[in-house]
């Protein structure tokens, strides 16, 4: 569980989405240096920055989803000791 946790930490999720596109830009530069081609810049970000953002943005949700999830199940667990439902149904 605190794997999840730290995995969805969101303290990099923007520094993620800044270094995917100033990687994708410095590519770029050079392809379009070297090659001579006239690529947009707009498309670092359209094409890597943004869909890398989006994709870090949804493994967070599920991340914190996961852990959410486990947290309700344990308080279940603990109310239902406390209580003193058991798991068994006997008829």
């Amino acid at each position: 569980m605190a794997v999840l946790e730290r995995a969805a930490d969101g303290g990099y999720g923007i520094f993620y989405l800044f270094l995917t596109t100033f990687v994708s830009i410095i590519a770029l530069l050079v392809w379009n240096q070297i090659g001579g081609h006239t690529v947009d810049y707009a498309d670092t970000y359209r094409y890597v920055g943004f869909p890398a953002g989006v994709r870090r943005w949804w493994w967070r949700l599920l991340c914190l989803g996961a852990v959410g999830a486990g947290k309700v199940a344990q308080l279940g667990m603990a109310l239902n000791r406390v209580i003193g439902i058991s798991g068994d149904v006997s008829v």
